[in-house]
């Protein structure tokens, strides 16, 4: 089936030949649908899932990184079967034995929020971190601390939900032997001040909805509920019934997120940060990106770390993995680009600023699902 969408003008084509579109996407998901498209010229394919995701993808010799090899695509596909991320036909239950749910599902197929292996490999992903940086802390500065991070009571006094991916995380991590988890971002040692600092789990939120939950804070700083901020967290809350001039804690939270929308991802997170990234009128070259190559969004204080608006291998709105952001974390400390004290990790929020500072490649994460 050849694409009769696919533009060509730019890409130095005779015909439209070179272009094989392989799998369409369904009508549910609008209109102007695309799908995974094949260049039998370069032997690459992209999933472009609607025209609106041509601009990403073409001309394809300024978008050589949203090409892959045909298997590597599959591959994805693949995995997120085995794990059971993806499962054919309806379940009865969350991975956690929790309500029935008849979330995201097209067809044969359900997109669950969360399944037992992400759980699992983000714990992992958290351990091996935790391991890189007690490695390289004077012995005598590890703190004594051998249990998991939070208790089952403890959770509940911050409010955060049952049957959901961030408790079932928080009750089996191993909780570091140190005081900074990132440069600015403090372990929740005193439980009293975690549930303290949590501002979106006591706000009433829907039945089939998990709210944003705060797990590494930077102490005493905080940027205002502008729009961005509202619009985020009310995802799971019909309003967060906030004044926009309320503090928010900033650090690194859960996502919130509503089961009943597509392409959802509760094993996600969102780093807030009390500064804007790339402010004023930066070129488009200019500052901090997202995983699609595009900047992040001129005055967000929420995309650094994100996938950005177009998903090679499928999706589109759903948030970066929380594993993966551990996984580019692991690379910043091995390489040195984070130093390591007596406390953990050492620097202020503010580093993180250095995306916009000519380091974005070592804030952005490589493309996967």
């Amino acid at each position: 089936m050849l694409s009769d969408e696919f533009f060509i003008d730019d890409n130095e084509m005779e015909g439209k030949e070179r272009f094989v579109l392989i799998y369409g996407t369904i009508a549910d998901l609008g209109g102007h649908n695309l799908g995974v498209v094949y260049d039998q010229q370069l032997n690459q394919a992209s999933f472009p899932m609607t025209t609106d995701n041509m601009e990403s993808v073409e001309p394809i010799d300024e978008h050589e990184e949203m090409w892959f090899p045909l298997e590597t695509i599959l591959t994805q596909w693949i995995y997120m079967t085995r794990i059971g991320k993806v499962v054919a036909g309806l379940p009865e239950t969350l991975p956690s034995g929790g309500p029935p749910t008849n979330r995201s599902q097209f067809y044969l197929w359900s997109w669950l929020p969360y399944c037992n292996a992400q759980i699992d490999s983000t714990i992992a992903a958290i351990e091996r971190y935790s391991a890189a940086v007690e490695s390289r802390m004077p012995p005598d500065s590890l703190l004594p601390i051998s249990a998991p991070l939070f208790t089952s009571a403890e959770l509940d006094v911050a409010a955060v939900p049952q049957d959901c991916f961030i408790r079932l995380l928080l009750t089996r991590v191993k909780t570091p032997r140190f005081k900074f988890i990132a440069p600015g971002l403090e372990v929740p040692h005193d439980k009293e001040a975690f549930a303290r600092r949590q501002r979106f789990t006591n706000i009433p939120h829907e039945e089939d909805s998990i709210p944003g939950v705060l797990l590494f804070a930077a102490p005493d700083r905080s940027v205002d509920l502008n729009l961005e901020i509202r619009r985020l967290f009310s995802t799971a809350h019909e309003n967060v019934r906030m004044n926009d001039d309320d503090p928010v804690p900033i650090g690194l939270y859960s996502e919130p997120v509503r089961r009943g929308v597509y392409d959802m991802e509760e094993a996600g997170f969102r780093l807030v940060l009390p500064f804007q990234l790339r402010p004023g009128f930066f070129r488009d070259e200019d500052g901090a990106r997202m995983s699609d190559g595009k900047p992040v969004t001129s005055g967000s204080f929420t995309e650094l770390f994100q996938h950005g608006y177009f998903h090679p291998f499928g999706g589109e709105r759903r948030s970066q993995r929380l594993e993966r952001l551990f996984e580019r974390w692991i690379v910043l400390i091995e390489s040195g680009v984070w130093t390591v004290g007596e406390a953990g990790v050492e620097g202020g929020i503010d580093k993180f600023g250095d995306a916009d500072r000519g380091a974005w490649n070592e804030y952005s994460i490589a493309p996967s699902w």
